[in-house]
């Protein structure tokens, strides 16, 4: 049985990451600022914004670390850069640096936002060009990291999908209430559901050091996505329209088609 830490593992992906840790048996300390109350994982108090070491890790003998935790609010990061910082990069490298110490492996989650959008099909030998805070605090994260460590695995994760998603969730129950809802046809993501995407998180404990991209099988728009979220929850496909993001002002830039390749 191997012990793992995962940070915001009261999170979308985190919950989901828990469960297939779990079932293979193996042991889990959540680290979060509130406890998702899930008996079965070791919960320890630990806000990572404000955290200056990971010392007080060391009597759990982690056998992997995987990092979750972020402030994914591209909006919020652009308004207020310096708070989010803290958590999307300076903790990435604290924990980067524990993690060299003790020779442990470490996986960190990363996005296809760290990309301008402008071509699609990203391979991690393209160039980021990140059009917001959010995206530049990530590829900060990534660079810190392997700059620190250079065992260190960076997953670059592109829009996530599954069951206890809130995206779905909202989507789902403002169709079942009968709002339209406006989807962008130009904005290309590799949709990627959260169950592929935590056994990829998983086996990339074992993986060289450096940047790896996790797509999905397809990209799509949000209108093509839309479509089949309605469709496989027999909802009224007349409730979605076709919008532009270009045509949406936003408190972020948000780059276009972030589609990327497996590498």
């Amino acid at each position: 049985m191997k012990k793992i830490l995962i940070t915001g593992y009261t999170g979308f992906v985190g919950q989901s990451l828990c469960t297939y840790l779990l079932n293979q048996n193996n042991a889990i300390v959540g680290l979060s600022r509130n406890n998702g109350g899930q008996e079965d994982i070791k919960f320890l108090p630990c806000d990572l914004a404000e955290t200056d070491s990971f010392q007080f890790l060391d009597e759990e003998n982690l056998a992997g670390i995987i990092h979750l935790a972020a402030n994914g609010n591209v909006g919020d990061c652009e308004q207020h850069p310096e708070e989010s910082q803290k958590l999307n990069v300076r903790a990435t490298q604290l924990l980067g640096a524990y993690a060299k110490g003790g020779d442990i492996p470490i996986v960190f989650a990363s996005s296809d936002q760290v990309f301008d959008g402008k071509k699609g099909n990203y391979s991690v030998g393209d160039k980021a060009l990140p059009l917001n805070a959010y995206g530049r605090q990530k590829l900060a994260a990534e660079e810190s990291l392997l700059g620190t460590y250079s065992k260190a695995v960076v997953c670059r994760l592109p829009l996530m999908i599954g069951e206890h998603s809130k995206y779905i969730k909202a989507f789902v129950s403002s169709l079942k209430a009968g709002k339209e809802q406006m989807l962008f046809t130009d904005e290309i993501r590799s949709v990627l559901h959260v169950d592929e995407a935590v056994k990829q998180l998983f086996k990339a404990l074992t993986w060289d050091g450096g940047v790896y991209h996790l797509p999905g099988p397809k990209a799509m728009n949000r209108y093509e996505l839309g479509l089949q979220i309605a469709i496989e929850h027999h909802l009224d496909l007349s409730l979605l329209k076709k919008g532009l993001q270009s045509d949406v002002k936003m408190l972020a830039k948000r780059p276009k088609n972030v589609s990327m390749v497996r590498t």
